[in-house]
């Protein structure tokens, strides 16, 4: 019985040591990339780590990491002259509220200039009542 596990268990070993394969998603209509994801394989399927878009010219439009298949980690949006426009950091926290379990989302911002002739705010009065 042991025998027949040890392929299966050599298959897993190996596929866990093995580097992430890069996946070309999408492309635009000039055969340039227009998505690309990096995959770890386990076994028969694959788990998403890493996705770039890019621009229709071949920069980077944005890069974003995943763990577990969700968005978690940096999420680096960039300018068509390959400027940093975004940095975000992404990650989830699990909590436990009065007996129940909560997935909380949690975004840091870490860069995002501002220009102040862009800049529009409304600001409403809210009268509460005592």
């Amino acid at each position: 019985m042991l025998s027949r596990k040890i392929p299966y268990l050599c298959m897993m070993i190996f596929s866990a040591c093995a580097p992430p394969t890069i996946r070309v998603i999408d492309r635009f209509p000039n055969n340039e990339k227009k998505t690309v994801e990096w995959v770890k394989e386990r076994g028969i399927s694959a788990i998403v780590i890493k996705r770039v878009d890019y621009y229709n010219n071949g920069q980077t439009f944005s890069e974003v990491a995943f763990a577990n298949g969700r968005m978690h980690g940096d999420f680096i949006q960039y300018h068509p002259n390959g400027e940093i426009v975004t940095k975000v950091n992404i990650f989830r926290v699990k909590k436990q509220v009065n007996g129940f379990g909560m997935m909380i989302l949690v975004i840091l911002i870490q860069y995002i200039p501002i220009r102040v002739d862009y800049l529009m705010v409304e600001v409403k009065s809210i009268k509460m009542k005592n």
